[in-house]
């Protein structure tokens, strides 16, 4: 299952060094995680939460960095702080952004006015904060390097 996690980890790994080497923080002058940690982190969460893993990566007050590996639709949320980055590596699934979250009479929550976009291996989103956005569908599977910046206060 995560073996093209595993691979498209590879080639997100240049995006998170760039990110990480502009940014400030308290971390050390570098960070490693290996891919089999992150994977195995994944396949932990799974065993909670069977429609989304999480490989956690690092956080600190500037960032969070994540792995996410999501095999089912999920409820649309909003980030009040935080411009969130969606490099996916793997698999493909409907990303809406923008519009407003409602909720029906059931209690289930989607998007109105939001724009509907395929994603698939290769393909970066940028959702800034304040942004409603959704995975609406997934195909078997999406897996995707999720970076969160949080202003300086």
């Amino acid at each position: 299952m995560l073996k093209a996690f595993c691979a498209g980890f590879a080639s997100c790994g240049v995006i998170v060094l760039g990110l990480a080497a502009g940014a400030q923080s308290s971390m050390a002058p570098a960070f490693y995680i290996s891919a089999g940690d992150i994977a195995r982190g994944i396949e932990e969460s799974l065993g909670d939460r069977p429609n989304m893993g999480v490989g956690a990566i690092t956080t600190t007050d500037d960032w969070r960095i994540n792995m996410i590996h999501r095999t089912a639709a999920a409820n649309p949320i909003v980030h009040e702080s935080g411009t969130e980055i969606h490099f996916i590596t793997a698999g493909e699934g409907t990303f809406v952004t923008g519009g407003v979250v409602v909720t029906d009479a059931d209690g289930n929550r989607t998007v109105e006015g939001g724009k509907a976009q395929i994603v698939r291996e290769g393909d970066f989103v940028l959702v800034p904060d304040g942004t409603p956005h959704w995975y609406s569908r997934v195909d078997e599977s999406v897996t995707y390097l999720e970076v969160r910046f949080y202003p300086n206060d």
